[in-house]
Parts: C-alpha cells; structure tokens; sequence
C-alpha cells in the first residue's frame, strides 16, 4: 500500500463510510438507471424522476456500503485471514472513470439531433481524455493486485 491508500484506512466513522460510498456510489446509480432502462422505454428526464433514480441508487450504495463495513470488520477479527485493505485509490478512481464515457454516450444519445450536432466535438475530446484514464487505472489495479497477491503468497509460506 502507498501512502494515500494507508491514508484512507486510517479513517474511521462517518469519514471511512463516506469515502466507501464515494467508491460504490456511481455502480450503484448507473444499476439503478439500468434496472429503470429495463422495466421503462427510455431513462426519466431530468426532474424529479431522474432525482427519484439517483436517490434510489444512492441508497443501495449505502446499504452496500455498510454491508462491506461489517464483512470487512467481521473479516478483521480473525487471525488466521491475511486483512486486505478496504479502501484504495484505484478502487474510488475505477468507477468514475469506467463510468464517464457511458454517461456521457448515454446522454449524448437521448439528446435533440440539433444539440447533438453543435457539441459532437465535446464527445470526442472529452473520450479522448477519458480513455487514457481507463488504460492508466486499469493497469494501476492490475499492478495493484499482482504485488497484493504475491505479498498474500509470501504470507501463506
């Protein structure tokens, strides 16, 4: 772990829950826009329908959230499991930018034909930066992951 992810397990409280939902909170609304998309025609429009679905997604984030806070403290109890860290940069940077460039064609696609030809350019430099971000997060986690389970793998021995 480097510094900023010893960082961020060191809070406690409100602080640790908050920062948990900042990780799972973006899942947990594009799901509930899914689910929406599923069982309607078309997403709500902006208003009170579209804050009704983000409310409903914020509040499966929380209850996820404290689900995870309690397996992970339950987790820590016992001795003989190797604790793997909660909280992690990459883990709070993965959803926004997994989730920007379908926000971002998902509501280009439900605009009007005439706005969509006056800001097609933003589209495109806007996935132009965020692609790069992907690429830059995916690899931080692999990377991540592999030095995690080598470290596990010494443990084990």
């Amino acid at each position: 772990m480097d510094r900023l992810d010893t960082w961020l397990n060191a809070q406690r409280g409100w602080r640790r829950f908050g920062l948990l939902l900042v990780q799972i909170g973006p899942i947990a609304v594009l799901l509930a826009f899914c689910v929406v998309r599923v069982s309607g025609p078309s997403l709500p429009p902006l208003g009170l329908a579209f804050a009704g679905v983000v409310a409903l997604g914020l509040a499966g984030a929380a209850l996820l959230s404290l689900l995870r806070l309690w397996l992970h403290a339950r987790r820590g109890r016992d001795d003989r499991k190797k604790q793997v860290p909660l909280l992690t940069w990459r883990a709070i940077a993965y959803s926004p930018v997994m989730m920007g460039p379908f926000i971002l064609i998902v509501s280009f696609n439900n605009a009007s034909p005439e706005w969509h030809r006056q800001h097609h350019r933003v589209l495109d430099i806007a996935l132009l930066i965020l692609f790069p971000c992907m690429i830059f997060v995916m690899i931080e986690q692999s990377r991540y992951m592999k030095r995690l389970r080598d470290r596990q793998n010494y443990y084990m021995t």
